[in-house]
């Protein structure tokens, strides 16, 4: 049977649930502190008592009782409706074109395995938060993280902070359940291989459970008391759910934070997001202890384009630090740095210690990340080549000589070649050229470099960069690899790969996307207009020869009618006759405008106009309202 793909359901879950709410039920609703309050959709009431929170993705009445997680369900519960009405308002509501498929029993499958794992991720976590909360306060979990952590309350209740117990609780919860197959894949419980025993995998543990952007919970840390020489940290398996490559821990309450400042903070661990949190610096996220990856960095690009790394701050720090800044500037990010001033101190310690100073104090560090590592290397060099110098000294001294006069330091020449070459590897990340010809200048000047030759070895090494990737073969085996749909189009690549390994382009979702001209794979796209467009029909006249055009807009207003066939030859004319029938914006070049018509004229059908009602030479009848085909 039909049904509404996911991929609608997700870019109406996506939207900001307080933006969705006011969009879709116009509810006006008004920030105060993290969540938005507004008056009930259920109740008629003079005071606000419909809370919404973006971060955690819930809503919740407090005159009624009634919550939830999404804007579908709010609608289903305010209107009555089934599922299939409350997706089409939404998706109206918040102009969200409504893409239509067959669900085969695979995806059902799939989609049904996916709703069971949440479900049972999120009861764990509520299970836990529970059992946090109603610890006694001397017990270790509550004294480590209230007393000695000093975690507010409010800090651990936004994070959901949790605790797992010893006694196999979820275990005896899940098999009651039938569900305990399904936990053994997420990794919650374990079973002896040798006999039927089964256990909780977390046990006596905090647990700070891990969110997906969409505010839905995937997976756990689990950290065990201090002083016991185990694992200081557990992590949920990897499962259908859960990839930690993928996530970005605390970005389901980061982003607002993210897109009102304009830049994200990166640090590395689960306390310190919750500590930037609680000291003021929402704006954080952490790469759950791993090292950043190209997923992590594009999901991070939806909602900035400026990162500040905050590392801890000893040599592991500062090496993670490096490859956060190469993967950062590879994709575009503009990439500054927080190094802390006592060594082994981390975003966690600092808060703790400062405290609401901590705010001030973090910002005044930050500085550029590129010209900070030159500046950490170019001193490496520099300390090395006093080092000589001074041996140089003692040696001549030693051997009865005068000391000799003291002299401008100078890095050696081959030391000097090292440090060019940090310096242009990380340069050679950069994509704007603008931005590496700045940075090459402001290097210069800052190390008092000499000019022409530290020009002439980046030129090179440019040169040589070139040569390898003119003559690199790439060896793209999949090509979900080599193409790179933007992430809001419903088609998959299989349904246009064609057009777009023969003309460089495709149509979906209403508009036009062109191919990047990028250097080298994955190849990335971008719209050139707000609608789709096809040639119905070319009508022969040899006086008057028209075109049967049918264009469709983002906003789904759909038009069909005839135009001269000259009128879509240039651009200008084809641009105006766009206009002309309303909402209709076409943003190409030359090129590409050529390249669209082109490809329009090979799709096209052919016809002719009638003139005279009646017989046609091609074999029916033409009446003023009817087509007769005979037979």
């Amino acid at each position: 049977m039909a049904f509404i793909k996911k991929t609608t359901i997700e870019k109406i879950n996506d939207e900001e649930l307080s933006k969705a709410v006011e969009y879709v039920l116009n509810i006006d609703l008004k920030r105060k502190g993290s969540n938005y309050f507004g008056k009930s959709p259920f109740n008629e009431e003079k005071s606000a008592s419909f809370s919404v929170s973006n971060g955690k993705r819930i809503w919740k009445c407090f005159s009624s009782g009634k919550s939830g997680t999404n804007i579908i369900g709010l609608v289903m519960e305010v209107k009555g409706l089934d599922f299939i009405n409350a997706v089409e308002i939404c998706a109206n509501a918040l102009k969200i074109p409504i893409a239509y498929g067959e669900e085969t029993p695979e995806e059902k499958d799939k989609r049904e395995k996916s709703e069971i794992l949440l479900d049972i991720l999120n009861k764990a976590k509520n299970t836990y938060h529970s059992k946090f909360n109603k610890l006694p306060e001397d017990h270790w979990a509550k004294d480590y993280l209230i007393n000695k952590r000093e975690f507010d309350q409010d800090t651990i209740n936004l994070f959901d902070i949790g605790y797992s117990s010893d006694d196999n609780y979820l275990t005896a919860i899940l098999k009651n359940e039938g569900k305990f197959h399904e936990a053994l894949e997420l990794g919650l419980v374990r079973q002896k291989t040798e006999s039927s025993i089964s256990y909780d995998f977390f046990k006596d543990r905090i647990m700070f459970p891990i969110y997906d952007h969409k505010a839905k919970c995937v997976g756990f840390g689990g950290r065990v008391k201090p002083g016991v020489e185990y694992a200081k940290y557990f992590n949920s398996d990897e499962s259908k759910v859960y990839n930690k490559s993928q996530l970005l821990y605390g970005l389901n309450l980061a982003y607002e934070s993210i897109r009102k400042f304009e830049f994200a903070f990166l640090v590395e661990g689960y306390t310190d997001v919750m500590r930037m949190h609680q000291v003021g610096l929402s704006n954080t996220v952490a790469s759950c202890g791993t090292a950043l990856t190209k997923d992590q960095v594009k999901l991070l690009k939806k909602y900035t384009s400026r990162v500040v790394i905050f590392r801890d701050g000893d040599n592991a720090g500062m090496q993670a630090a490096f490859r956060d800044m190469e993967i950062l500037l590879q994709e575009g990010f503009i990439v500054e740095i927080v190094i802390p001033e006592v060594e082994g101190e981390d975003p966690d310690s600092i808060g703790q210690r400062l405290k609401d100073e901590t705010k001030d104090y973090v910002t005044a560090l930050i500085q550029d990340a590129i010209i900070y590592k030159v500046q950490h290397f170019n001193k490496i060099y520099l300390e090395k080549a006093q080092k000589e110098w001074d041996a140089f000294v003692e040696k001549t001294v030693e051997e009865g000589g005068k000391a000799p006069k003291a002299k401008k330091l100078l890095i050696s020449g081959s030391d000097k070649i090292q440090l060019y070459n940090v310096i242009w590897e990380l340069l050679s990340k950069i994509q704007s050229k603008i931005i590496y010809e700045n940075y090459k200048e402001q290097i210069a000047q800052k190390f008092q470099f000499k000019k022409t030759e530290f020009n002439e070895y980046l030129k090179d090494k440019d040169h040589e960069k070139a040569s390898k990737e003119r003559s690199r073969i790439y060896d793209f085996s999949d090509e979900e690899e080599m193409y790179e749909l933007p992430p809001d189009v419903t088609v998959t690549l299989q349904e246009v790969i064609f057009d777009i390994k023969k003309y460089g382009f495709f149509q979906s979702d209403n508009r036009i996307w062109f191919m990047e001209k990028d250097i080298k794979p994955p190849y990335h796209f971008y719209p050139i207009s707000n609608f789709q467009i096809e040639v119905v029909q070319h009508m022969q006249d040899e006086n008057k020869p028209m075109k049967l055009i049918r264009m469709s807009n983002i906003e789904k207003y759909e038009v069909i009618f005839d135009v001269p066939s000259n009128k879509i030859n240039t651009l200008q004319s084809f641009m105006d006759m766009c206009t002309d029938y309303g909402n209709f914006f076409f943003d190409g070049d030359k090129s590409e405008h050529k390249t669209l018509i082109r490809v329009l004229m090979q799709k096209m059908g052919h016809g002719r106009k009638i003139d005279i009602l009646g017989w046609q030479p091609e074999g029916f009848w033409v009446w003023n309202n009817i087509i007769v085909i005979p037979g």
